[in-house]
């Protein structure tokens, strides 16, 4: 039999050739949004419950979403949000007031409280927490009462040891009559801080005022002026 007269095998009523020519057409067509969304990507929402993107990586050890890129890895356009009781874990650039007050507590924050009462004698160590040597946001706050018809309460922290104090802020206690009261609190990016204890102090115009202070350091990598 001659090549023109055979048969040529196939499926149905499709020749072998013509099964090849569908098969390629339609990996070409699954193969363009395949290729686009490689490219680049658009997801839109409208809707204050369902995020759109959302990834899952149950592995103990897995990362949910990771970027690449030569400006950003990712690049977040409004607010960045983490969830309660998760941490924040950076390695990057964060200044003083990067951070919201309700994100502040951190896996790598180091905090003390502590409640005294004031001498009009001299300075008096409200509280203190142990760190070690880096880059800190340091926070500190104090509230302070006393039975007076007024005064002042100054508060600082000490970051090195036999260094200047920073932070330092005057309180004027108001209220009365026979009981005045005052609160104060600071936040500042600090370089380069040494091991050790960081402290916060505190003298007041009216002895027997009672201060309870709060200090926190967060520990950052790179602080930008």
């Amino acid at each position: 039999m001659r090549d023109s007269e055979r048969t040529e095998r196939g499926l149905g009523p499709f020749t072998g050739r013509q099964l090849t020519v569908v098969i390629v057409a339609l990996a070409a067509m699954f193969a363009i949004p395949t290729a686009a969304l490689a490219a680049g990507g658009a997801f839109t929402n409208d809707s204050a419950t369902v995020p759109a993107v959302q990834a899952t990586n149950s592995n103990a050890k897995g990362v949910g979403v990771q970027g690449t890129g030569k400006k950003y890895g990712v690049f977040s356009n409004g607010p960045l949000g983490v969830a309660a009781g998760k941490p924040l874990s950076c390695s990057g650039c964060v200044g003083g007031g990067a951070l919201a007050t309700d994100a502040r507590n951190l896996s790598n924050a180091y905090t003390s409280t502590g409640q005294v009462t004031l001498s009009d004698q001299g300075e008096v160590q409200v509280t203190s927490v142990h760190v070690p040597a880096g880059n800190y946001i340091v926070n500190w706050s104090g509230e302070f009462w006393a039975s007076a018809s007024g005064g002042t309460v100054d508060c600082y922290v000490y970051v090195r040891p036999g260094g200047d104090a920073v932070d330092l802020l005057e309180t004027i206690l108001v209220g009365g009559p026979g009981l005045v009261r005052g609160t104060a609190a600071s936040i500042d990016a600090i370089k380069k801080i040494p091991a050790g204890t960081v402290s916060m102090h505190c003298f007041t115009s009216v002895d027997g005022a009672t201060a309870v202070g709060r200090l926190t350091l967060e520990k950052v990598g790179t602080i930008t002026p």
